[in-house]
């Protein structure tokens, strides 16, 4: 049991629906993650043996007390430590020289990510008088990720092979959440509908990757807290039983369909992903 949890059966030790931002709740789930927290371990030890907190003191102290060499000294100090930390701060896209306290919470410290906020999906452009230059289609999951201050549409074209349509491909208007398609009526209809659906079903998957649409990821929102209490009533070495018979005491669990079991279930494998990966996705939103 760690004693810096909160008491899971008290909602208000937790972050509000209404008032946690994405990044709050990406770093309420990272700090849980155990490799997190031996990574934090690790660079506690390493900052205790270099007296990182001493040299900080002495370089951002208002005080003029300290001489030259020391403060050269502690700059060294300071810089060396961030050079061990680096690769931790990546490895969870923290955007900090260091690794947060995981012992402190949201509301207690505020966490930013460096990943990418509001990306828009575009497919790799082809022009209309140019063919591609490999010769060949333009693959679905040739899809790239850019960060853009603006949503407007842009012209791209996505090649198609398809049979019974005469220009191989189909003109696509992209925007972030929407796709304006060019129909030929020289062409095969229902195959160009076929087509369109096939290559708006993998665009939305990509966006679903992300948490942008259609994984319910805005409606998941009001079970994060549902979450976080679950992961730390298991770290409080409670039971599944016991979470059930506090959040669900009048759900039906009983053979053969043990409703109640299969929904903390999936709070406990969802608020897993949550923790060890989704994280980034939160904030990314």
């Amino acid at each position: 049991m760690k004693k810096w949890l909160p008491d899971w059966k008290n909602p208000r030790d937790y972050p509000l629906e209404d008032q946690a931002t994405p990044e709050m709740w990406a770093w309420e789930f990272l700090r849980r993650n155990s490799e997190y927290q031996l990574d934090y371990s690790a660079q506690e030890q390493c900052f205790r043996e270099l007296k990182y907190s001493e040299a900080c003191r002495i370089v951002y102290s208002d005080e003029e007390e300290y001489m030259d060499d020391q403060i050269d000294t502690a700059e060294k100090i300071i810089r060396d430590a961030h050079f061990f930390a680096s690769p931790l701060v990546n490895k969870y896209s923290v955007l900090s020289n260091v690794l947060p306290s995981p012992y402190l919470s949201c509301m207690q410290q505020r966490v930013a990510f460096s990943c990418k906020k509001n990306p828009c999906f575009v497919f790799y452009p082809v022009d209309d008088d140019i063919d591609n230059s490999d010769g060949g289609p333009i693959e679905v999951s040739k899809i790239m990720i850019e960060k853009t201050d603006s949503f407007n549409f842009k012209r791209h074209v996505k090649s198609i092979e398809l049979d019974n349509i005469k220009s191989k491909e189909i003109k696509l208007l992209i925007g972030p959440l929407k796709l304006l398609v060019e129909i030929s009526l020289e062409d095969n209809i229902l195959a160009q509908v076929e087509s369109i659906k096939n290559v708006s079903l993998e665009y939305k998957r990509v966006l679903q990757d992300v948490g942008l649409v259609g994984s319910g990821s805005r409606k998941e929102v009001g079970y994060y807290n549902i979450y976080l209490r679950c992961l730390d009533a298991l770290e409080c070495d409670f039971s599944k039983a016991d979470i059930i018979s506090y959040f669900l005491p009048n759900e039906p669990n009983t053979y053969p369909t043990y409703n109640a079991t299969k929904k903390v279930n999936n709070w406990l494998k969802r608020a897993t992903e949550l923790r060890d990966r989704d994280y980034i996705r939160l904030a990314s939103m």
